[in-house]
């Protein structure tokens, strides 16, 4: 991966739960009265009719700790996959592809999709469950993911004759 686009994606990722966070530091009551039309109803005003951070509900406290839980797993997981190139190239030879171990990939072949659902669930969670839009983004990334996933656990499965066979694709002991 480019240096760049791993920027931009922490960039994305830090931005991305504050942008729920319709009344944040420094928003006037406009934004406020937006975000409750827009159904984020779990933002409590302060004195001044401005939302602030002291001002969320539990839901977007709980929701963010599951956010950071799984952004911090899949920034484990990309250091996992990342090392296992690094290795090769300060020996100067031609990269073959190995299979990862630790983290979450004891349990699934694409642990680094299994931490980006927990980090949309999040999202979920920060909105109280009561935002369409958050729901139907969970379901896209999902959907998408879980494809990739389980191309990438056969295509594992049939390159490594000693693959695990507990593991799978991207939901532990299930799918």
């Amino acid at each position: 991966m480019h240096i760049l686009a791993y920027i931009l994606g922490l960039i994305y990722y830090v931005i991305a739960p504050l942008s729920l966070f319709p009344s944040g530091v420094g928003r006037t009551i406009t934004n406020t009265y937006i975000a409750y039309r827009h159904g984020y109803t779990n933002i409590k005003l302060n004195d001044q009719g401005q939302g602030s951070l002291l001002f969320l509900d539990w839901s977007c406290w709980i929701g963010a700790a599951i956010f950071m839980f799984g952004w911090i797993h899949q920034h484990r997981c990309h250091s996992i996959l990342a090392s296992l190139r690094a290795k090769d190239a300060a020996k100067n030879v031609s990269y073959e592809y190995k299979v990862p171990f630790g983290d979450w990939f004891e349990y699934v072949s694409s642990a680094h999709y299994l931490a980006e659902f927990v980090m949309y669930f999040g999202f979920i969670v920060l909105t109280g469950g009561r935002n369409l839009d958050t729901w139907l983004l969970f379901a896209f990334v999902v959907l998408n993911l879980s494809i990739a996933a389980g191309h990438t656990h056969k295509w594992y499965k049939r390159k490594f004759e000693n693959y695990p066979k507990s593991r799978k694709a991207i939901i532990p002991f299930i799918y």
